[in-house]
């Protein structure tokens, strides 16, 4: 890392200036280190919630073929039992 007071001492620019700038140099820099943590926290929220995501939609198409199998087999089932009435209706 760079010692900015050591640059601007070596200048012809007065102390107290130089003190000044160090110090906001000083702030910015903490400031920029906040919100790198801000954006690395926030990019592991973002892979945790993808990781969820992926879960769950894996889990909600599952439902989705077994629903789909159900009803098919409902439908045959439906149709044999409507078969039979028709069936029973025409021997009346």
């Amino acid at each position: 890392m760079v010692n900015v007071s050591s640059i601007l001492n070596n200048s012809i620019i007065p102390s107290s200036i130089t003190d000044k700038i160090t110090n906001d140099i000083n702030i910015i820099m903490m400031i920029l280190k906040a919100i790198g943590i801000l954006i690395v926290i926030y990019i592991i929220f973002l892979v945790i919630k993808w990781v969820s995501d992926f879960i769950r939609n894996r889990r909600i198409s599952k439902i989705y073929q077994k629903v789909n199998e159900m009803d098919e087999k409902l439908d045959i089932i439906l149709e044999r039992t409507k078969i039979r009435v028709d069936k029973k209706e025409k021997r009346k």
